[in-house]
């Protein structure tokens, strides 16, 4: 199983990891979606909010944007990310499970 973390804004990628605070965790088993839960991480600094993802213990993220502190203390987590990855959170999704986007 898969676990992957996506910041939203509606239904599309989040431009910015670190400045939203609604996400999606998609758990995905065997090439299909299991499950996606919304979430909601409200932080008072950068370091709280990492802590809060990193603590959800995802195997990748998938954003549009992120600043090198997180693309750093994220890849030192073990945690892969897709970057600069734009578009609606369905489509952008099913292209991960279709094989379109590859994080392995």
């Amino acid at each position: 199983m898969s676990i992957i973390l996506v910041p939203v804004f509606n239904n599309r990628i989040s431009s910015r990891i670190d400045c939203t605070e609604c996400f999606n965790l998609v758990k995905i088993n065997n090439n299909e979606i299991e499950s996606v839960e919304k979430l909601k991480i409200v932080a008072n600094n950068q370091i709280e909010k990492l802590n809060s993802i990193v603590s959800l213990n995802p195997d990748v993220v998938i954003c549009n944007g992120l600043t090198e502190y997180y693309a750093h203390e994220l890849s030192k987590n073990n945690i892969k990310v897709m970057s600069w990855i734009r578009g609606d959170f369905d489509d952008v999704v099913n292209k991960v499970v279709n094989g379109k986007y590859k994080f392995n």
